[in-house]
């Protein structure tokens, strides 16, 4: 189980004389990463992985209008001699 939160935003300021902003507005992601191992035998291992993902991207008015769901399901086997 793995849990990441990033802030992709750098320097996302507003310039004091102008109404433009300064620095990268990248947004935010979250991450919650879930996996299990299983082993058939001393040669065969099988890895199910789980990411559950939400991006949240906007203006500085509106930090998260363009918001993202993803879920992304990973299957692996894997044979050692």
């Amino acid at each position: 189980m793995r849990y990441s939160d990033t802030d992709m935003n750098w320097n996302s300021t507003q310039l004091a004389s102008t109404a433009q902003l300064a620095g990268v507005l990248g947004g935010r992601e979250r991450i919650l990463a879930l996996g299990i191992n299983w082993y058939m035998n001393r040669n065969v291992r099988m890895m199910i992985g789980d990411n559950i993902v939400r991006v949240s991207k906007g203006t500085a008015a509106l930090p998260d209008r363009d918001s993202q769901d993803i879920n992304i399901l990973g299957v692996r086997m894997q044979f050692a001699n």
